[in-house]
Parts: C-alpha cells; structure tokens; sequence
C-alpha cells in the first residue's frame, strides 16, 4: 500500500500602515470699505487674503507574518503652498431693509497627501481654485411683514478636488477634476401673515457639472458633480397660541416639508437619488423658561438614500431614516 499527498503551501500574512501627516500654515486678511463710493448709498469693499501651508507626509506600510515584521513601502515628503486671493463687492443700500449687491471673490483650496491610493500620481492632490460670481439683493414690503432674499450665482472651478474611491481597495481619496462649474439661484421669503404666524419659504436651483475630467480610462466630462442636488425646496410656519393658562402661557405648533431633488453619487452619474420630500411637526408648550416639545420627523416614513459609497468595487449605501418621534425638554437659565 502506498499513500499520496498534495497541497499547496499558504504563507497569511497582513499590513500595517503606519502614517504621520503634520502640516501648518499661515494666513494674512484685509478688508476695508468705502461707503458712498461714486454714487451716495453705494459701498466698495476690497479685500484680498495670504495663505501659506506646509504640509509633511511619513507613510511606512509593514508586511506581518507568523515570525517577522517586514517594511515594504516607506514614503517620506513635503509640499508648500502659497496663495493671494482677492475679494470685490459693490453694494447699493436703498434703506435699512431693500439693497442690492454684486460680488467676486477668488477661491482656494489648498492641496496634500492621500492616506490610501493605487498608483505614485495618486499620492498627492493639487490645490484647488475658482473664481465666484454673485449678484442679488434684499428686499421687504407690507411694513416688512414679507421680506426675503435672492441671489444668482456661477462658480468657475480648476482642479476641483473630489472624493474618489479607491480602485481594488477600501477606502477613499482626492483626485483633480481639470474644470468645473456651478450656476444658480437661491430664493428665501419669510411672510407674517398675522401678528402669531410667520410663513417661510426657500428654494434654490443648481447646475453643478464637470468641464473637463479625465480619470484614468474614464471620461466624466459633461456628466453632473456628485453630491449637489439639482433643487433644494423648504416650506413651513408656525402659529403661537397664547393662552396664560396656569400650566402653559403659549402653544407653537409648527410643520415643515423640506425636499431635496434629483443628486448623484458617483462621477460616471450611473447611481442617483431622485427627488424625495420629507414631513416634520412640533408642538412646544412653554411655561416661564421651560419648554416641553412634542416632534415627528418624516411623518410619512418616505424612504430615501441618505449616502451612498463604493469600495473594492462593490456598493453600499445608507438609508434615511423612517418616521420617528419623541420629546424634548429644555430649560432657559
């Protein structure tokens, strides 16, 4: 009788990353404004800001066996940082409640080292710039009963900085997008109806996208900036009931619906949330300095994704939380 074996030799082993990112930094700001600038009631304001920013990166990966501990990877670099950025706005202030406003300021962001990544480029993240654009005003009517605010808006971006995931492992990092856009307008009013109840409501639109971005074999031009929601809507009020009763001198009952619209969560724009609304309530009975609240959020239990990640090339994501309610109390020293 003979016996035969065979097998494969497995040799376990894990990682160990070890990592040091110290960075410090500088910064300088001046703003001044002239009022009456050509024209009575109108304002200039200039201002510009210094940045300066060191940052260091000492990443060591280990390889751990059974006997020994074996360094495979060591990095060890620095990058400095340095940036003007200037700010300009002219106001005109028709009275105390109604004006308008036009505005440029040049953005920064300033770049560094990626904890986890596949490849040397992707290591480090350049700085991030653009140039913003506003204009709007505020303005009131009825006695200032209803007032609210406007504003347009264009961000021009270069080398935004956005989170990536990292391709075959976990976890994520900054990558460059070459240039990108954000255009749109925002809208809030606030109405009081009656002397006990105040209306509110903000709306804003935007259209957020990428130029250019190349991302390794990958083309993301054209396609929408994760995270940005085409359409934000928030409507609510509230009623105070006055009573002096010998438990409670008031009763607030309030509502509020906010709705958040159609987002994607990832540069190639293939998951997406669409638009969704969410019902919130409270009541509040107040007595002196203390509060007793009753709440519901979500009231009609809407399901919705509330984020959204990709790892090792599978996907997760997070759902909103259903209906919940409760009470709080609080008390005014």
């Amino acid at each position: 009788f003979g016996f035969y074996q065979t097998g494969k030799r497995m040799v376990l082993y894990t990682t160990q990353k070890d990592y040091d990112e110290p960075s410090y930094g500088l910064a300088a700001y001046h703003q001044s404004t002239l009022k009456d600038f050509l024209l009575k009631k109108l304002s200039l304001t200039v201002g510009a800001r210094f940045d300066y920013e060191k940052a260091k990166q000492d990443y060591i990966v280990w390889k751990l066996s059974a006997d020994q501990k074996e360094q495979t990877t060591r990095l060890n670099d620095s990058e400095s940082f340095t940036q003007f950025t200037p700010k300009v706005s002219l106001q005109y202030q028709f009275d105390a409640s109604n004006m308008i406003y036009a505005t440029t300021t040049r953005g920064y962001k300033t770049g560094g080292f990626n904890i986890s990544f596949s490849t040397e480029d992707e290591r480090t993240y350049s700085p991030e710039y653009s140039w913003n654009y506003e204009v709007g005003g505020r303005f009131s009517a009825f006695n200032n009963r209803l007032y609210g605010d406007l504003a347009l808006f264009y961000i021009d971006w270069r080398n935004q900085q956005i989170s990536h995931a990292v391709a075959n492992k976990t976890g994520s990092m900054l990558t460059n997008a070459g240039k990108s856009y954000s255009k749109g307008v925002e809208l809030s009013l606030n109405a009081r109806p009656a002397d006990l109840l105040n209306l509110q409501f903000t709306y804003g639109y935007t259209e957020a996208k990428f130029r250019e971005y190349l991302y390794g074999d990958a083309d993301y031009s054209g396609n929408y900036i994760p995270y940005v929601p085409q359409q934000t809507l928030m409507l609510g009020g509230d009623y105070t009931w006055n009573l002096s009763a010998r438990y409670v001198d008031r009763l607030i009952f309030s509502a509020q619906y906010t709705a958040t619209g159609r987002h994607y969560w990832n540069d190639s724009n293939d998951v997406r949330q669409g638009f969704y609304g969410i019902l919130n309530g409270k009541l509040s009975a107040v007595k002196r300095n203390l509060t007793v609240d009753l709440w519901i959020k979500n009231a009609a239990s809407k399901e919705y994704m509330a984020y959204f990640f990709q790892t090792s090339g599978k996907y997760f994501a997070q759902k909103g939380k259903p209906l919940t309610f409760g009470t709080t109390i609080s008390f005014t020293l």
